[in-house]
């Protein structure tokens, strides 16, 4: 892709063949015309399938050189190293989203100065204030 995309999707996965096809699967599901997007895969160490999945899906693929365990946050701060979308988004592999999803997300973060977009999760609002700092642990997604 020589286009510059307008958002990275990133997904850290790590022996979930399964939730990763899923995952990929609504992704390409999602209602994001006229956005150019990138998809990074990075798993938490060597997995030859989740490459085989990124490669079918047409998505970057990164592994760690070996299995950290910290709940994806390796991956992540990796995926943030591969990005190239102006705009950067989380999706774990086991969850489910909604198809449109990515679209309300980006179109909310036109036009403004932003930092980072809050997302309902489980009928609460992260952070439940904007002067409440985020904990590790707090956000699942997105």
């Amino acid at each position: 892709m020589n286009e510059t995309p307008d958002l990275t999707i990133i997904t850290a996965t790590w022996n979930r063949a399964k939730w990763l096809r899923n995952c990929c699967e609504q992704i390409q599901q999602q209602s994001l015309s006229g956005v150019c997007w990138e998809h990074v895969i990075v798993s938490d160490g060597p997995d030859d399938v989740a490459e085989k999945i990124a490669d079918d899906y047409n998505a970057r693929f990164a592994a760690l050189p070996a299995h950290v365990g910290d709940l994806g946050a390796s991956c992540n701060n990796r995926g943030l190293e591969l990005a190239r979308g102006r705009y950067v988004v989380f999706f774990d592999d086991d969850n489910i989203y909604h198809p449109h999803a990515l679209c309300a997300l980006y179109s909310s973060a036109q036009d403004v100065e932003i930092g980072v977009c809050q997302t309902r999760h489980r009928d609460q609002f992260i952070p439940a204030s904007q002067q409440e700092p985020l904990r590790f642990g707090q956000v699942d997604s997105m």
